[in-house]
């Protein structure tokens, strides 16, 4: 008699351990993912949170400036972060990447880019 209690509160102890395993969400997944989003638009959209002195619309304007290839523009500048904070800003030619600028965030200064159209 006392085996059979011990076996019935082992398995009614698995049965929940069981089921909160199953139930429970993962909200560290939906949070990272929702923060990120959240990084990202603030990095993009709202310079002052990152203190740059440069926009990213500034940062492209500037790029414009030193495309020379015909039917090439600029497109959406991303802010990096990282050390010096920097805009890549890429440079478009038929829908396509073909190659970047990069423009300093706190200057406006070109510092350089890769592809042939700079």
């Amino acid at each position: 008699m006392k085996n059979k209690s011990v076996l019935s509160f082992i398995a009614i102890l698995v049965l929940i351990v069981g089921i909160s395993g199953c139930v429970e969400d993962n909200p560290n997944t939906t949070n990272t993912s929702n923060q990120t989003v959240q990084q990202n638009s603030s990095a993009n959209n709202n310079v002052s949170a990152v203190n740059v002195k440069i926009s990213s619309e500034e940062a492209k304007n500037i790029a414009k400036k030193y495309i020379n290839q015909s039917g090439a523009t600029p497109g959406e500048p991303m802010l990096k972060t990282e050390g010096d904070k920097i805009y890549i800003v890429p440079i478009i030619v038929n829908g396509n990447n073909a190659g970047e600028i990069f423009i300093d965030a706190q200057t406006g200064e070109n510092k350089g880019g890769i592809g042939g159209v700079t």
